[in-house]
């Protein structure tokens, strides 16, 4: 099977000289966890997307040509594109276009285990592709019935109709997920037992962590997101139940993470959640991961004052650079966020995080 592909960015910032190189690293590796054989990478610099195409209609006969002598099977922007975008660019060079967030969903699709997972994952498919089916449906059906205005716009509303039937359909069924989780968390609450939430962008060492805090055996991976559904599991000395929920990744579509419902209704209703990063990162990398997750949790109405930055695999680096790093992450923005630096490896700094974990619940106890 073809899976030869071309990956292209659109960079509007002329002063970005490192960031979009991470951007492309992540996009990269999206790409390689469903295997795709990368041929090459376009990026261009231009002040504002153009609305038909999203990068400069020359570049796109550039990379019509450039399908055509290499064969090329898919075309991965990492910007998201609208379906004006990618309809033109997929007509134009004949070939099958994907963005980032169709690139994640199809990585959560390779990734779901439970029925749970598939029906949010279908439900966030049918909703990004709504725009483009309104759109390849309106124009294939003006090429079927040209002048039968009638019978092409019946045909229209009934595809359009099925797809918005089976949308609502999969919201019916996570609503009874929902409801089961409420009671759940009730019965939780009234055991008097905290929750804490694992979050983080993926590979930063959550199901890692999970295992050592619970002695639970989750799988680990270097794959993004192997954990889609969250996973629970109570401490065996300590009335504690740990959550381990969906990773994130750089600039990841809020519209993407609002579809797994289930996994924000477990950081919302957490006591406390661990923020965690990978200090083996570069700074400028480590900085986009934690502006990207902490703007989500503090989107979805998550107190500040119950999140604690946690910077994992500290035996993969120097102490002076750790240092360095966690003295500058927390200067890019207005809270004062506890932070704590393990290494899961080595069980390092165990007892201090479960320090700073309790000095959130008592200052959430004090304030309820």
């Amino acid at each position: 099977m073809n899976r030869k592909a071309i990956l292209v960015m659109l960079k509007t910032n002329i002063h970005d000289h490192k960031r979009f190189k991470i951007r492309m690293k992540e996009l990269r590796k999206l790409a390689n966890a469903l295997d795709y054989e990368i041929v090459d990478e376009i990026v261009q610099t231009k002040m504002k997307p153009k609305s038909n195409y999203l990068i400069g209609e020359g570049k796109v006969k550039e990379i019509k040509k450039m399908v055509e002598e290499l064969s090329i099977a898919r075309i991965i922007f990492y910007n998201i594109l609208t379906s004006k975008q990618n309809y033109n660019i997929s007509s134009t060079t004949k070939c099958s276009v994907a963005d980032r967030y169709d690139l994640i969903l199809e990585i959560f699709d390779m990734m779901a285990r439970d029925k749970l997972s598939k029906l949010q994952i279908e439900k966030a498919r049918l909703v990004k592709n709504l725009p483009l089916i309104k759109l390849r449906t309106s124009k294939r059906l003006k090429a079927e019935h040209p002048g039968a205005k009638g019978r092409g716009e019946y045909a229209y509303k009934s595809t359009i109709s099925g797809v918005q039937s089976k949308i609502s359909k999969i919201d019916s069924e996570i609503k009874k997920y929902k409801q089961t989780k409420e009671k759940w968390l009730e019965k939780r609450r009234d055991l008097d037992m905290p929750i804490i939430c694992l979050t983080g962008n993926y590979n930063a060492g959550k199901t890692t962590l999970f295992n050592l805090l619970t002695n639970a055996q989750k799988p680990v991976s270097n794959s993004p997101f192997t954990t889609l559904t969250s996973k629970y599991q109570k401490l065996s000395d300590r009335e504690i139940l740990f959550v381990d929920t969906i990773g994130f990744v750089i600039d990841i579509d809020p519209k993407l993470i609002g579809s797994f419902e289930l996994n924000l209704f477990d950081m919302r209703n957490a006591d406390s959640i661990l923020y965690l990063l990978d200090a083996s990162d570069s700074f400028y990398e480590m900085n986009l991961k934690f502006l990207t997750g902490i703007n989500i949790l503090l989107d979805i109405e998550i107190d500040h004052k119950k999140i604690i930055i946690v910077l994992t695999k500290t035996d993969l680096i120097d102490g002076e650079d750790l240092k360095v790093k966690e003295t500058k992450i927390l200067e890019f923005f207005p809270y004062k966020f506890p932070q704590v630096s393990i290494s899961a490896k080595e069980s390092k700094n165990i007892n201090e995080l479960f320090e700073k974990i309790q000095y959130i619940l008592l200052l959430h106890d004090s304030t309820d």
